[in-house]
């Protein structure tokens, strides 16, 4: 949503985008929530096998609560496709905000006893008033993409492409929450919960937080390489981001590899401290990964959802296949590691490659050289301390 209205042209160009996009999300969200009450019964039991017939009231509102939740997700893209981050930054404070006071009050008011069946009822109030506010802002702001009644439907062509590239996105994003749950699975049927447990404090403190500030990055830098049209800006929109995001995760990175016993016993405990080897390794890799996602967002930017698709498919497998043999092989969570960095580090010569074919005025040098220098001590000390 954001990559279109960014993208588009003209006024009438956004409203009928918007007019597709808003039929989409109320599609999908009326989709989960029936699909969801149609099979309350049977999801009941399967996530809350004990209270199963107690707690079928309770995801109905849940799934009310995720459905709601589409009305503020819409309203959040078009602000972001717009460019208007002050704003943006009011709604998506203001929508955990209402979710929070809803349980509050709900509390303070003495409505029952503070558990799941108690908390459904106030999440699905605080999203539908977190998306009430969200449409009051975006209208407070002048919308002036908004559909109006005569706003006509892109071309059925057009409307097939946006279909298809949002699906893309979502197998995208599908393939990367799967891959990690294999993984995880893996861990756990091989290894243990112990070692589960090690990999997961180490993929907090580094691919969980990288994500968040790539999204932060994303919510500037979607928008303005999408609406870039002259391969001069394109570049230096790139050069910039992919510096930042370099410049942070680097900086992260050395934290984490030369703090690693504060950190742990900072955010965890001694008994983490086992984790520091896979730590490091996954300091490195997140190095890769900050890089590689600047150059790929130049796919989603320009639309390709086939090669959108193809490479995140790709590196996951590679990544989830890689694990299980190591994990056939090997217990040593640092081996995990190593794969990481690996197949990270393959996703970036791909991303940059695939950019630099786009871009002719991009160089390969403007951002090997400077990942060389970020990583390079990182090994060594990785390599001396195994020593």
């Amino acid at each position: 949503m954001v990559q279109g209205l960014a993208s588009s042209r003209s006024q009438i160009e956004r409203q009928s985008f918007r007019r597709v996009m808003r039929l989409m999300l109320t599609g999908m969200g009326s989709s989960v929530f029936i699909l969801m009450a149609m099979e309350r019964s049977n999801l009941s039991e399967f996530l809350f096998s004990p209270v199963a017939q107690q707690l079928e009231p309770t995801f109905l509102w849940l799934s009310a609560g995720a459905a709601l939740n589409t009305m503020s997700t819409y309203f959040m893209g078009v602000l972001n496709g717009t460019r208007q981050f002050r704003t943006l930054a009011l709604v998506q404070v203001f929508v955990p905000l209402a979710v929070l006071l809803a349980i509050i009050a709900s509390e303070k008011g003495g409505v029952g006893e503070f558990n799941v069946a108690f908390v459904s009822v106030p999440l699905a109030i605080g999203f539908f008033s977190g998306g009430l506010v969200s449409w009051a802002l975006v209208r407070y702001t002048g919308d002036s993409t908004a559909p109006r009644q005569n706003t006509p439907y892109p071309q059925k062509t057009e409307t097939k492409k946006i279909i298809r590239f949002a699906f893309s996105n979502l197998s995208a994003t599908v393939s990367a929450t799967l891959a990690q749950l294999f993984i995880r699975s893996g861990l756990m049927s091989t290894a243990g919960l112990a070692a589960t447990g090690i990999f997961d404090a180490a993929w907090t403190l580094t691919f969980n937080y990288m994500t968040l500030f790539l999204t932060a990055i994303g919510n500037v830098y979607l928008p303005a390489l999408s609406a870039a049209m002259a391969p001069e800006e394109q570049k230096t929109h790139m050069l910039k981001s992919s510096y930042i995001a370099l410049g942070v995760t680097t900086l992260i990175a050395y934290i984490l590899t030369f703090g690693h016993a504060f950190v742990l016993r900072l955010f965890y405990s001694q008994a983490f401290f086992s984790a520091s080897s896979l730590l490091k390794l996954l300091s490195l890799a997140i190095i890769l990964r900050s890089v590689s996602w600047v150059f790929g967002t130049l796919i989603v930017a320009t639309r390709r959802s086939g090669v959108l698709i193809a490479s995140e498919w790709v590196m996951n497998l590679c990544l989830v296949a890689w694990v299980r043999y190591d994990l056939s092989n090997s217990l040593e969570l640092k081996e995990i590691g190593w794969v990481f960095v690996w197949v990270n580090g393959f996703y970036l010569l791909f991303a940059v490659e695939y950019a630099c074919r786009q871009n002719p005025l991009l160089r390969r040098r403007q951002v090997f050289f400077p990942v060389a220098c970020a990583v390079t001590p990182l090994l060594a000390a990785y390599f001396w301390a195994s020593l």
